[in-house]
């Protein structure tokens, strides 16, 4: 197949089977799904032969709020003040950005109004993609980036996106188990699904 680019003097292109060999390649591990009744969704047992992990999710709280709220989530059941955490939010009018050393009260860092609930229009969700960087690593502290979405209507006028990252500060064990749950004490409604993927490649 045809490069890139040419060779011009000493620099060199890639040709399109090069570039893709480059990419990395997702596999897919698990899902947990919502059933209405379930207080926390966990991905357990996970493989340690991938380079990163990705989870994609649609979230709604059975709350009866009315606007969007947090997820909390775990590793390895980790909830001590072991984490670090930013997050920047949005709407399109006005942005609002935070961080803490000890994330929440409760330790363990929170994805803020990152899901739909229980007292907005039906069938709205959150939804999100959450990444977590070398995870099998014994050496290294876990760093999670996350990218999330919420409607609070079904017309769409208003919604919000949010930009998270943190640091579970454990540099000694890899992620085996990853945990999510409400600091409402809600439960995932019907159709929320949280999927698992390794990552491959640099």
């Amino acid at each position: 197949m045809s490069p890139i680019l040419e060779s011009i003097g000493s620099v060199k292109g890639f040709g399109w089977g090069a570039f893709a060999a480059l990419l990395p390649s997702f596999e897919s591990i698990a899902t947990a799904t919502g059933t209405g009744s379930n207080s926390t969704l966990t991905l357990s047992s996970i493989p340690q032969t991938y380079k990163h992990l990705q989870i994609r999710y649609i979230s709604r709280d059975t709350s009866a709020i009315t606007n969007p709220a947090g997820i909390w989530i775990d590793l390895n059941n980790d909830t001590a003040a072991n984490y670090t955490q930013h997050y920047l939010i949005g709407n399109g009018s006005a942005a609002s950005a935070s961080g803490n050393s000890a994330a929440s009260t409760a330790g363990s860092p929170q994805l803020s109004r990152a899901t739909a609930c229980g007292g907005m229009a039906a069938n709205i969700f959150g939804a999100g993609i959450i990444d977590i960087f070398d995870y099998s690593s014994t050496t290294k502290n876990k760093t999670i980036r996350a990218f999330t979405g919420t409607d609070f209507n079904t017309a769409s006028t208003t919604a919000e996106v949010g930009l998270f990252s943190s640091v579970w500060l454990n540099s000694g064990s890899g992620v085996s188990t990853i945990r999510f749950y409400f600091p409402t004490g809600g439960n995932f409604a019907t159709g929320s699904t949280f999927a698992l993927y390794g990552i491959k490649g640099a």
